[in-house]
Formats: structure tokens, C-alpha cells, sequence
């Protein structure tokens, strides 16, 4: 199921996939995964797949926190340099305040900014977010749901990001953005 899941995200546009520490048989998920996908694959940083995943990810402590924002930093594991940072907008913002929030979090970082919400906000939030020149993370994580709702809201981020000009990277594209070693050779 994860690797028909993958594959079918990766099919339509998704470069970045996060995995579970929960997730059983790690180690041959992860093979398998990489074996089939050119996707960047995530974990948290505490997780048994730290060691074998692109990215780990930990929560970031913000000395000036913007309100609403549960920020993320991304780094290969094993190194303290930051290669992305993920804001998380929750769904009890006031709508008015999501463009603006975006605006903020897309002019004070130098990396490569990930934003993604859950509820009323989602959609105004990827249109805020891809109008800032950032990128998407969208999945069900934040608010439940199965792998195929994921693809679903998947395929709504990709087609908002063709409407605006700003279809997704290819996985190959995102790893040197990333500054991360190439991935599979593509077929």
C-alpha cells in the first residue's frame, strides 16, 4: 500500500514523502521505496529511519514567534545545517490573517519555505503560499485521514501550483535546491 501510494503521489507532481516511525518494516519500506521512486523521503529526527532517510525533521524553537505558526527545520541527518523550514498554519487562524502570515514567513528566511494548513484555511493558504514564491506540503497528517485522501489533496496542490504558474519541482530538481545527493537515475 505505501508503495502504490508513492508512486502514484510521485506520479502526480509530489517530490518530498514522509514517512512514519510506525510505519512496519522500516528498513524494507525504505529500500522498497527507494528502489521504485525518485521521491525525497522525511522522517522525524527521533524516528528509527532517521539514519535512512534525505531529510530529518525536528520542531524549531522561533525566538520571535509569529502567531499560528508551528515551524519545522528539515537537515540531511546527522547535520545541523538547515535545508528547509515548514510552517504548519492552523486551521483556527482568521482567514484574513493567512496572506499576511505567508507574506511574513516568506520574506524573513533565506531557505527554501514549505508552508501547509488544515481546514478553512487549506486552500487560502496554498494560494497565499504559491503567490509568495513558496512551496507546499500537503497531507492528512495535521487532521487524519488515509494515504488515498493524501494523493487527493496531493493532486488539488499540484493543480493550484499549474494554475499559478508554478507547477511542481521534478524530485531531481527539488534535491539540488536541497543540496542533497541525486536520487535514482530516472528511467
Amino acid at each position: 500500500m505505501l508503495l502504490r501510494v508513492a508512486l502514484d503521489a510521485q506520479q502526480i507532481g509530489v517530490t518530498r514523502f514522509e514517512l512514519s516511525w510506525q510505519q512496519t518494516d522500516l528498513a524494507q519500506a525504505v529500500e522498497m521505496l527507494r528502489a521504485e521512486t525518485q521521491v525525497i523521503l522525511t522522517a522525524p529526527g527521533t524516528s528509527p529511519l532517521a539514519s535512512m532517510v534525505d531529510l530529518v525533521w525536528r520542531d524549531r524553537s522561533v525566538t520571535a514567534d509569529l502567531p499560528g505558526m508551528a515551524p519545522k527545520e528539515f537537515c540531511p541527518p546527522g547535520s545541523n545545517r538547515v535545508h528547509l523550514l515548514e510552517f504548519h498554519l492552523h486551521a483556527t487562524d482568521v482567514l484574513g490573517e493567512i496572506p499576511s502570515q505567508v507574506g511574513l514567513i516568506a520574506a524573513g528566511s533565506q531557505l527554501p519555505i514549505s508552508v501547509s494548513s488544515d481546514g478553512p484555511t487549506a486552500m487560502l493558504a496554498m494560494m497565499a503560499a504559491l503567490s509568495g514564491g513558496c512551496h507546499l506540503r500537503v497531507g492528512t497528517a495535521d487532521s487524519g485521514g488515509g494515504p488515498r485522501e493524501n494523493v487527493a489533496l496531493a493532486a488539488k496542490a499540484v493543480g493550484f501550483a499549474k494554475l499559478g504558474g508554478r507547477p511542481p519541482l521534478t524530485s531531481a530538481e527539488a534535491r539540488v535546491q536541497l543540496g542533497l545527493a541525486p536520487g535514482k537515475i530516472d528511467a
